[in-house]
Parts: C-alpha cells; structure tokens; sequence
C-alpha cells in the first residue's frame, strides 16, 4: 500500500476559473513542466479533489491541471438537464485547454474520465498529445453488459445494506453522510485493500448530492444505456497511449485489454493487488510509469 506523498519539488498551485456557456469551471494547476489535463470520474458523484493529494505527486514531473466539470466541486453555474450531454462536456474540455493556451495537451483520465479522453481524442485528434487511462471504463456494450454482470455479482452481499440504506429518507433527501457512506460501500468491491476504501476523500453537500445524481442519470443514459462501441474509433488515434488497470477493479480487466489492443500505439500496465482507485491503491506504480510514460 502507497501512502499519501505530496509533491516535493512542485509550485503552488494556482487556481482560476474558464468561463463556459452557462457558468464557470473551477480549474486548479500544479507543478512545471509538460501540461496534463486531469479529467476526474464520478460523472455527478464526486469532482477532482477526490485525486488528491496522491496524484499531486505527478507535479514533480509535469504541470497538472485539474477541473471540476460541469456541475461538480466549485464550478459556477445550475446546469439545467439540456445542458448535461456528453457533448457539451468535451466542448467544455476544449475550453479550459483553449483558456490555458494548451494547444495539444496530454489527457489524464481516470475511471468516467477515460470515456470522455477516448471520445475528445477521437473527435479532436489534433488536440492530444498522448494519452493516459486509469481503471478505464467499458468500451463498448458488450464490455458494459459484461461489466454489470460482475459488478453485480461482487455487490450481491451488500444488497440488504444498499437497500436499507436507500430507502432512507435522509438519503432521499441528499444527506451527504449518507451518500459518502453510500459510494465508500459501492467501491470497496472495487478496492483491494478495506484501509483504502476510508482513506477515499468525499466531499459533499446536500445541494451538490441532488443536482449530481441529475447529473449522473442524464450521463450514464446517454454514455452507456444504449449500443456504443468506441474500439473502431479507437483505431484512430495514432499518439501515444497508456492504458492503467488494477487486477483486483470492478471494471474486467478484459475492458482494458481490448481498449489498448484498439489503440495503435497503447501500453498496458495491469497493477497488481489494485482495484479501481490505482491513484490511492498504487500511487508508486503510477508514478513510476506516468513519468517514464511523459519522458518519451
């Protein structure tokens, strides 16, 4: 198990909002060197601060910027359900990459994040540098149906206390207790060890609770609901790739094996005794092989 470790030789970060359509998207930058673009999971669940600090440590070795999307953390803005597509959210990508004057950038994206890195390298090839997944979503609705199908299985033992749980009014109501406690119970089958599922870093508020699970309908409807594949497109994204999976996520490894076997220049790196938070499970591994991976 890593332990936190923030960066040592890092500048203080900075922090500025990127005016979008509709509000304003909170960005925080660290570190010097070659940008990374962080875009974080938990599509209307949690926003960056849940990477932190332990991928703070990569500013040792390249400037990341972080941003809460649309929605998430402290960006401005009541985003109505219109305004919730996958669509806009690469357009808001593009815009806090213009706002930093980042023509072609590195993507890092972790869990919900590597679906919008895929789909903004594939429309907007001329934009990335190279790429980095972390514990990667399925990419298609054959590695979605497979992926329920395990998630599932793993979360059977914790059906009772998920429904108990959810039948509470409190949690109705968005208590944001209740909906930490909530998510720490649907990840831990996704984490190796049970010390890192509290070491899990929740922020939420009441407001931020019932605007996300809006958030989180709309996203995972048009995502994942219906037939997708991404492995085609996938095919033509020449730049570099690096493809983190953790041996023990709730995601098929299978899932990660197919998107860097689509990649035409993709590294895979399976992390042993991992789940699905490698930041927080295995930050040495990733630190390791995020840093050779931007050395070329």
């Amino acid at each position: 198990m890593t332990t936190p470790h923030a960066s040592r030789h890092a500048s203080a970060p900075t922090e500025r909002f990127v005016e979008v359509p509709g509000g304003a998207l909170f960005t925080r930058s660290v570190g010097d060197g070659p940008p990374v673009v962080v875009v974080h999971g938990g599509p209307g669940i949690v926003d960056h601060s849940y990477l932190l600090p332990e991928l703070d440590r990569l500013a040792d070795v390249c400037r990341l910027v972080y941003y809460d999307q649309r929605g998430h953390g402290r960006s401005r803005g009541d985003p109505r359900p219109d305004e919730i597509t996958v669509d806009r959210f690469l357009e808001d990508l593009e815009l806090v990459c213009d706002a930093l004057g980042l023509d072609s950038v590195t993507l890092l994206g972790h869990s919900w994040g590597t679906y919008l890195v895929m789909r903004f390298a594939i429309q907007r090839p001329g934009r990335v540098h190279r790429v980095v997944l972390m514990n990667t979503v399925p990419p298609s609705s054959v590695d979605q149906e497979r992926y329920l199908a395990y998630r599932g299985a793993l979360t059977a033992p914790l059906a009772d206390t998920l429904t108990a749980l959810r039948s509470s009014p409190a949690f109705a109501e968005g208590d944001p207790d209740l909906a930490a406690d909530h998510l720490r119970l649907l990840t831990s089958v996704g984490i190796k060890r049970p010390a890192d599922v509290e070491r899990l870093n929740l922020r939420f508020t009441r407001e931020n609770v019932l605007r996300g699970r809006m958030i989180f309908q709309r996203l995972d409807e048009e995502a994942f609901a219906g037939p997708f594949d991404l492995l085609p497109s996938l095919a033509g994204v020449t730049v570099p790739a690096l493809v983190l999976h953790g041996d023990h996520d709730f995601v098929p490894l299978s899932a990660a094996e197919r998107v860097a076997g689509a990649l035409p220049d993709a590294r895979l790196v399976v992390i042993p005794d991992c789940g699905h938070c490698a930041y927080l499970e295995a930050m040495d591994t990733v630190y390791a092989e995020v840093a050779s991976f931007l050395r070329g």
